[in-house]
């Protein structure tokens, strides 16, 4: 509550003191001087994503993703979200198949030009149409 009421000294200090990697790197993002936005902004991203608990989820949905790949075999792949493709990526790495054409979709344009360094030959939207109205 102490971001959302606009107190970040305190919000830093509450993550700060959380004692995880996740109020660490909540407390480190929050020194700088980011705005505040988490999913649209690589820093913020790495923070709140690739921080805390997320890395053995995210391990475990691309071993998912991979195994689901090898055995349904799909001709193309939409990835919705992508963020900076640390699901997608390493799922297609892992997968024996990889389907012909990947379709990579994300509101933040950091975000989606990290995603498609990490998927070769990946499609994704020009910079004209990627301006998103499901997210604000």
């Amino acid at each position: 509550m102490a971001w959302r009421d606009g107190d970040r000294d305190t919000a830093r200090s509450l993550a700060a003191a959380a004692g995880t990697r996740l109020g660490d790197e909540l407390a480190s993002y929050w020194q700088s001087e980011a705005d505040g936005h988490v999913y649209d902004q690589p820093a913020a991203f790495r923070a709140f994503v690739r921080g805390g608990g997320n890395v053995e989820l995210y391990s475990r949905l691309s071993q998912a993703l991979a195994s689901s790949y090898d055995s349904v075999r799909p001709s193309s792949l939409l990835d919705i979200g992508c963020g900076d493709g640390l699901a997608i990526a390493p799922a297609l790495d892992l997968a024996a198949h990889r389907p012909a054409r990947v379709d990579l979709v994300e509101p933040s344009a950091a975000l989606l030009d990290l995603a498609r360094e990490r998927v070769a030959g990946a499609h994704t939207a020009p910079p004209a149409s990627r301006t998103s109205t499901l997210c604000p």
